[in-house]
């Protein structure tokens, strides 16, 4: 709870541990589902963890692993002080929450845990009677940070009640130890590989916060838990900003901060089919010293200026959600200007690097960003998923709840109207199945590359994919008046009778598109 006297949006230290273990097919992690009756993320499924207690202060006599001072470089912490009270504070709310105990006899060798009286030492911390290093010491045990690593940081944007600055560790479950629920807190504790719990996500079958999302979506990609456990990382720090300044940082003229890693730049190309111009993002965590482009957008100095100010000049990677010019033209000058590698699916737009490819992660400006193979528009959509995301106040869009990150979905979920099929290489069935895979990563905001913000994906392309179907009914009755060999602009003009001719063409394409999957 928020310390007496304390403001209401006050940020508290917090530590979550991220207990693992191998599993017969894989990479397991342990995790708990909270009680419906917590006010706090009520029925949510999360790392054991909570927050720092003025307990975790107390001097540690038995200090085994890397010193508090490595801890403080590792984790941003304040000093040294703030960074061992993060340690202790995981390992008590591990041992609270699952009976787990880092701890041992000696600075290495078996974990061995506490000689006898476990329960009633729990129930001493979790009533707060005692402290976590008086218990070690009385037992003359060593606290085992060498079994911890650093994973990743998340801080809680403004606007919630309760914000937290938590430091998410890794571990494996020593031999001999099993961890089970053992906290009123939570009504369900369980092994599971990060995948299957991504997949029930998908499937709607439990709720994952962003910071446990975007975890999972991590470790899917590791094979091996030793190999995870040798590495010494930079810890990626997720929404919010650990200097208390909310994590602003440069913002140009014209641009306008959406989403906690994103700043959206809009471009001076208006027109019928880009709407108010195009949206080119930075994205780039709170503190990083690069930015990602996210669509550069038309050839114009002005507009490249902007987006070279905002990344405060250094740019990491310029990243492409489909080869057309609105997107594309600059990309020229820009890596001209700044030498950083472009990466697309056409590799016709890739410069000094590789395509990207459909479920890769890329460990960018401080943050992870997914690729998510979305043809339809074109074959060689993309869009972006940032999954330590969420919306940012005043960013332009409300109605959002705190679903696993945000994605850039270019031309594939526009802010207002509905998207052109471009035809040949723009399909009806790849369209629509990349309509079900946004909504499937139960994302919350869309940062589209034309209109405004949308505060939820999956609202989205469910209206898409109505929209969609709404058309082909259509068409098909065109046909049935006009007969089955009826061309496309004898189409457009039955079903598209009012359309502007600045973008028929555009509404002829769409319907080449819907005859040939009618015809298939």
């Amino acid at each position: 709870m928020t310390p007496a006297g304390a403001p209401p949006d006050a940020v508290r230290p917090a530590a979550t541990v991220v207990l693992t273990r191998d599993g017969s097919a894989g990479l397991e992690v342990f995790v708990l589902r909270r009680v419906p009756s917590m006010v706090f993320a009520p029925g949510t499924t999360v790392f054991p963890g909570g927050a720092v207690d003025p307990t975790d202060r107390l001097p540690v006599r038995r200090w085994a692993g890397p010193p508090p001072s490595w801890w403080r470089d590792a984790l941003g912490a304040a000093d040294a002080a703030d960074a061992a009270a993060l340690l202790v504070a995981a390992v008590r709310e591990l041992f609270e929450e699952t009976g787990v105990l880092l701890a041992g006899a000696a600075a290495d060798g078996p974990v061995t845990g506490l000689p006898a009286g476990a329960d009633a030492v729990r129930d001493g911390l979790a009533t707060h009677r005692t402290g976590l290093p008086d218990v070690l010491a009385a037992a003359e045990r060593w606290l085992r940070t060498d079994l911890l690593r650093p994973l990743a940081r998340w801080i809680t944007p403004p606007g919630p009640p309760r914000r937290y600055d938590t430091a998410f560790l890794l571990a494996r479950l020593p031999a001999g130890q099993d961890a089970r629920v053992l906290t009123t807190e939570a009504d369900q504790g369980r092994w599971a590989r990060p995948v299957d719990l991504l997949a029930e996500a998908a499937s709607g079958g439990i709720r994952l916060l962003p910071p446990t999302r975007a975890v999972l979506l991590e470790l899917a990609g590791t094979s091996s838990l030793a190999d995870l456990l040798a590495v010494q990382r930079a810890v990626p720090v997720g929404p919010g900003a650990p200097d208390g300044d909310d994590g602003d940082g440069p913002v140009p003229p014209g641009a306008r901060r959406v989403t906690a890693l994103a700043t959206r730049v809009l471009a001076p190309n208006p027109g019928p089919m880009t709407l108010d111009g195009t949206n080119s993002y930075l994205v780039r965590a709170p503190g990083a010293a690069t930015a990602v482009v996210v669509d550069p957008g038309p050839d114009d100095a002005g507009h490249l200026d902007r987006l070279v100010e905002g990344a405060g000049g250094r740019i990491e990677l310029v990243l492409i959600t489909h080869r057309h010019p609105d997107h594309t033209a600059g990309v020229d000058d820009l890596v001209a200007r700044t030498g950083a590698p472009v990466r697309a699916v056409d590799p016709a737009w890739c410069r000094r690097s590789d395509p990207l490819r459909h479920g890769e992660l890329l460990q960018v400006a401080g943050t992870v960003i997914e690729v998510v193979a979305t043809p339809g528009h074109t074959d060689d959509s993309a869009c972006f998923l940032l999954p330590h995301d969420v919306l940012w106040p005043g960013g332009g869009a409300t109605g959002a709840d705190a679903r696993a990150g945000s994605v850039l979905t270019g031309d594939t979920v526009l802010g207002r109207g509905t998207t052109v099929l471009a035809h040949p290489d723009g399909r009806v069935a790849d369209y629509l199945a990349s309509l079900d895979r946004l909504a499937a990563l139960d994302a919350g905001p869309a940062l589209p590359a034309h209109g405004p913000v949308l505060p939820d994906l999956a609202a989205a392309c469910r209206r898409y994919a109505r929209h969609r179907r709404e058309r082909l009914d259509q068409v098909r009755a065109a046909l049935d008046s006009l007969g089955p060999a009826a061309d496309a602009d004898a189409v457009v003009a039955a079903v598209y009778p009012d359309v502007d001719p600045a973008v028929r063409y555009a509404a002829v394409l769409s319907v080449q598109a819907q005859l040939e999957y009618l015809r298939a």
